[in-house]
Parts: C-alpha cells; structure tokens; sequence
C-alpha cells in the first residue's frame, strides 16, 4: 500500500507540473500578444503622425508658397527708398570708398579695341556690285534664285526678291552649289545644277532627286576700312577720326569695366544685421513673376516656331522641385535685399543725388513704356545704384 500511495503522488505531482507549465505557457502567450498590439499600436500610431505630418506640411507648403507678383515699385518710396527701413542701422559699413581695384582687372587693351573694331566693321560690311569684280572662295555674297525640278518651281526653293547671304565654301549649300558659282560676277545670271543628298533631312520628298537653280548675283559683300571717313559716317556722336575712336573705345570701356567691378563688389560683399521680412517677400514675389514670365515666353516662342514647349513644367525650366526652388528664391532675395539696403546707405552717407540724365539713361536701358511696367520708384532705385557706383568710381584707388 506504501508504494501506491507514493506512486499516485507522484503521479499527481507530474500532473500538477505539467498543468503549471502550461499556464505558464498560456501566459506567456498572452503577454507576447499584448507586446505585439502594443507595437503595432505604436508603429501604426508613428505611422499616423508621419502622414499627418506630411499632409499638413504639403497643406502649409502650398498656403505659404510665393505667389508671383509684377509689382516691381512695391515697398519703394517715390526716391527709390525702401519703406519702413533704417539702412544706416542695418548695413555694415564695408568702407567701399577705401576699396583698391587691381588695373589689370579693368583695363581694356589694344587687342580688345581691335576686336571691337572688327566687330564694328563686319557689322557695316557693304555690298560691292562691281561687274568687274569675280566671286572667289570664302567670299559672302547675296544672290536670289529659284529652284525647279522637272522644270516645276518646287517649295523652298525661291528667294526671288528677298536676297540671301551665302559664304562660299561654307557648305551651307547642298552639293557643289556653292563652287558653281566661284568666278561669276555681280550681275550674271547663272544656272546650277545639283543633286540632292539620299536621305535628304529637310525634306525627304527631294532625297536623291536632280534640281536646277537659275540664280541672279546681286553682288560680294565687302569689310570696310576703319579710317576717318568711315568714322565720320557711322560714329561722328563718339569721335572725329579713327584715332580719337580707339581712345574712346579704351576710356569708355575702362570706365564700364570699373563700374562693374564696383556692382559686382558690392553685391558680394553687401551686408546687413537683419532682413527686413516684408521686403524679402516681395523681392521673392516679384523674382517668381520673372521667373515664371520666362518660362512661358520660352515655351510659347518654342511652341510657335517649332511646335513643340521647350519645357514640361515650371520644375522642368528651374530644374528643381517647387520646395528647393522656394528656398533658392528665398535665398537669392536675401542677397538682394542686402545689396539693395547697402546701395541706400551708400547713397546717404555720401550725400548724393540722382541726376536727370542718369535717370533717363536707366528708364532707356529698362525700354518701352518702363515707368508704366517697372514704376518710378523701381527705376529710382536702379537709378540710385547707378549713382553710387559712378561716385564710387571717382574715389577707388587703381593699382
């Protein structure tokens, strides 16, 4: 009896055991289930805000974004001023009148005064239709012509009455149009015959067909010589000889090349102790009406000529996201309005005055009809910039 006895204990002890375990077990169980909610609570909880965070920012993103504005006088006073500033107060005086200006960096040299000359020249180059006079190779010359191919007028091929400008030699020309016509002179009436490339690009309906041009020279163009009668004719408001020119090109192209030295110093080097957040604003407004005007005219000039927007979007043309370009236009606003606040103070502390002429001179670089697009005030300050940096150019020290 002794023995069962203990037997069964010992049995209802390995019963009680295993009955423990698994309630141990079941409650284990349900402490990992409540964890797990818990963290799936917490992660979709997490998750909420984020979405919430991000709806909310995308929602206060567009309330707060620029919105363009074409009033370029806004905030300006009828001097050109900055309403609601003390400039004295904000700039940090950089001591620009002390500022010494390399010579190299503003010299304008005799090789430049020759390129500009050049330049002049060939803008000025005249017609010669000396029937005397042969065509050579690399000459420009004017010519008309029409085209045929089986005797028919073809589309393209008429310049009858227009003139057009071809270089010979350039290749402009399909075939050997262009070396036909090397020893004709101003007036003959010619006949070029040529075939037209396979695959022609511009228009494949001609690809490997023959055509013929009946063409008129109407005569070379030629490069006249700077000398003094070419002076007095073109550039009699600025000189009276050829010499007198050149010293005009050097002095007022030394003179420009200071004064933009001077702008471009100031602008990088403008600093203010705080920026005015209405007149940020509106420098932002204002460079986003720019922008976004640029934009279109570049598409809509695109779309016209070649019938296709050169741009997708507004993103496209700034290549960044509306967010990045915020903060870029932000940015630059800043800089100008540090520039804009140093040039008022520059105008103050040196007691200047804004000229008529130099005001005229700004309303005819700005064009048309520039008080009723820009405003007085805007000019006036553009005018006031002008004003510092010629009096900045007096006092500089060049070296």
């Amino acid at each position: 009896m002794s023995n069962t006895n203990v037997s069964n204990d010992t049995n209802m002890s390995k019963s009680a055991a295993k009955r423990n375990k698994r309630k141990q077990e079941a409650a284990a169980l349900k402490r990992k289930n409540q964890s797990r909610k818990i963290i799936i609570t917490a992660v979709v909880a997490c998750v909420c805000v984020v979405l919430v965070w991000a709806i909310a920012s995308e929602i206060i993103f567009k309330l707060t974004k620029t919105e363009p504005s074409n009033n370029f006088s806004a905030l300006l006073t009828e001097e050109g001023k900055i309403e609601g500033i003390n400039a004295d107060k904000l700039t940090k005086d950089k001591g620009y009148e002390s500022l010494v200006v390399p010579a190299s960096e503003i010299e304008f040299t005799d090789e430049e005064v020759e390129a500009e000359i050049k330049t002049l020249l060939e803008s000025n180059q005249a017609l010669n239709k000396d029937t005397t006079v042969a065509v050579a190779d690399g000459d420009k010359i004017n010519l008309d012509y029409v085209g045929y191919m089986d005797g028919v007028a073809f589309e393209g091929g008429n310049t009858k009455g227009n003139g057009a400008t071809l270089t010979i030699g350039s290749g402009q020309y399909i075939g050997d149009f262009e070396t036909q016509l090397i020893g004709t002179h101003p007036g003959d009436e010619v006949t070029v015959n040529v075939t037209f490339p396979d695959n022609y690009p511009n228009n494949p309906d001609y690809s490997g067909k023959e055509a013929t041009f009946e063409v008129v020279v109407n005569g070379i163009y030629y490069t006249p010589e700077f000398d003094d009668a070419f002076v007095a004719e073109h550039l009699s408001e600025d000189a009276g000889t050829a010499e007198e020119y050149k010293t005009f090109l050097k002095e007022s192209n030394y003179q420009a090349n200071l004064e933009e030295y001077l702008g471009s110093y100031i602008a990088n080097n403008a600093e203010i102790s705080s920026y005015p957040d209405d007149y940020v604003k509106e420098l932002m407004a204002i460079q986003r009406y720019v922008d976004e005007s640029n934009y279109k005219y570049y598409n809509d000039y695109y779309s016209q000529a070649l019938g296709s927007k050169l741009y997708n979007d507004f993103e496209d043309y700034t290549g960044m996201s509306e967010k990045k370009y915020e903060k870029e236009l932000k940015k630059m606003a800043k800089l100008a309005a540090a520039t804009n606040i140093t040039y008022e103070y520059l105008y103050d502390k040196y007691n200047l005055t804004v000229s008529d002429e130099t005001y005229a001179e700004v309303v005819e670089m700005y064009g048309t009809d520039a008080e009723n697009i820009y405003g007085k005030p805007y000019l006036m300050q553009a005018a006031i910039k002008e004003t510092v940096v010629a009096y900045l150019s007096t006092v500089v020290t060049i070296q």
